[in-house]
């Protein structure tokens, strides 16, 4: 550069400081630490160092807001890939974006810092082998593995429903061990919690990012270099735990935006038993509605509690009057419907012990009853809506109603229907028919109250 030594980019300088720290360190120590290097001369010198870290794919963000180098954040960290019968058959395993991330962090680092080399992978054994990364078309990413990795499986009697569990070892210098978890040993209660946990931080750190938008792949990072990871078991893959919470953000967004009531006194509190018909055994929900609510208000908690999706058209049935929102002009079919955002629940409902209905999806036709176990006292250090009690998952949208899931339960329990795996992909990449995560619900309803669709009562 005309005689000129060129200067080191603050970017390679960022990298550098980073990659050499032996512990986390925070945003300001590593300003610090490039401006000992290079005095940073730009007019935001912050801005300069934020914009230098967010373009290093391998500098991650830990749990307590401190900076490290990627690959070492991973050490200790597991991650669930689950093994399907035509996998197996094929001999392939497909990564979901976690385990890819966990096995080749650097994998979209960029040319200069990316490896997608085999891993080292230890066997239960004490035998290493080498672990491909390979590219099996429509942006799926799995492993052909090895012939001693393959003898494994084979010797464990690895079936469909299993899973492997891959540990990193020591991610920077590609090192990594792998078990069976067998499906007939698993403690499902233990994996459930597990998901559930890691749901939620998916959930907060979404919420925190919403207007910025996010990627699967990013929320695997994230998760991955924050420590949600570290723990003997693993949660189940990241694409149903994402689609999952991308569905409730959608969900709690198209309530806010649907709010049509403010300023109600709300006086006392309805404690509902939610309960979808002729589902055996039964999928229920017991809320605590505000009277004041009104019955508009009231659908969004149900679709909120439930799991749906507000994708259909929906409506009341209370005394035999037919209560629904005008913009679906069903008293074109009907003698009268009267408008949902203009009755209570106080004023349709009045007495304890009574009962109603709520319709969802007339053409799958699932209907909820609705019985009031009891109406209290307004609680003033209490936040209405609230879900205390539940069991078992929502179906999913458009499976058929009450028979149709009975259906798709049996054919994914099923390791030998031919369209088992099919149907879960359609249902978001797994499902569990007992899952009721009452952390989640309530979290939906929460930030239901904050975008202003609720608020804590007020005298």
């Amino acid at each position: 550069m005309s005689g000129k030594e060129q200067k080191t980019s603050y970017a390679a300088l960022t990298l550098q400081v980073v990659r050499e720290a032996a512990e986390p360190i925070p945003f300001a120590e590593i300003m610090r630490r490039v401006y000992h290097l290079r005095r940073i001369e730009t007019r935001s010198p912050e801005g300069t160092i934020r914009s230098a870290i967010g373009q290093c794919y391998l500098i991650a963000n830990t749990s307590d807001g401190r900076y490290w180098w990627y690959p070492r954040l991973l050490k200790g960290s597991r991650v669930r890939v689950p093994l399907v019968a035509s996998g197996l058959k094929q001999k392939r395993i497909v990564f979901d974006d976690e385990a890819r991330e966990l096995l080749w962090p650097s994998f979209f680092a960029g040319q200069k810092l990316g490896d997608c080399e085999p891993v080292d992978l230890k066997l239960p054994d004490g035998a290493r082998t080498s672990l491909p990364l390979d590219f099996f078309g429509k942006g799926v990413w799995g492993t052909t593995g090895s012939g001693d990795f393959w003898k494994w499986l084979r010797a464990s009697r690895a079936a469909d429903g299993d899973a492997l569990i891959i540990e990193a070892i020591n991610a920077e210098t590609r090192r990594y061990r792998v078990s069976l978890d067998a499906k007939a040993k698993r403690d499902v209660a233990v994996l459930r919690r597990r998901t559930e946990e890691v749901e939620q931080a998916a959930r907060e750190h979404l919420w925190r990012r919403r207007a910025h938008g996010s990627a699967v792949w990013e929320m695997a990072k994230y998760l991955l270099a924050a420590g949600y990871y570290r723990r003997p078991v693993p949660p189940e893959p990241i694409t149903p735990i994402w689609n999952r919470v991308l569905s409730q953000f959608e969900a709690v967004e198209a309530a806010a935006d649907r709010r049509r009531t403010k300023g109600r006194k709300a006086r006392k509190v309805y404690e509902l038993k939610i309960t979808l018909a002729e589902t055996d055994p039964p999928i229920w929900r017991r809320a605590l509605v505000v009277d004041s609510a009104t019955l508009g208000d009231l659908h969004w908690v149900i679709q909120l509690s439930m799991g749906w999706t507000n994708s259909h058209l929906h409506q009341f049935i209370i005394d035999g009057v037919y209560y629904s929102d005008p913009e679906f002009e069903l008293d074109e079919y009907l003698d009268e419907v009267r408008d949902e955002h203009r009755a209570t629940l106080g004023q349709g409902v009045a007495a304890e012990n009574a009962r109603f209905i709520y319709d969802y999806d007339f053409g799958d036709s699932w209907r909820h009853e609705i019985s009031v176990e009891g109406i209290h006292p307004l609680r003033q250090d209490e936040t209405y809506p609230r879900c205390v009690a539940g069991e078992r998952a929502c179906p999913p949208e458009d499976c058929g109603g009450v028979w149709g899931y009975a259906n798709f339960l049996a054919a994914i329990s099923d390791p030998s229907h031919p369209e088992r795996e099919e149907l879960l992909e359609w249902a978001g990449g797994s499902f569990d028919p007992e899952r009721c995560d009452l952390n989640g619900v309530n979290w939906q309803l929460s930030r239901l109250a904050y975008l202003g669709q609720y608020s804590r009562p007020r005298d």
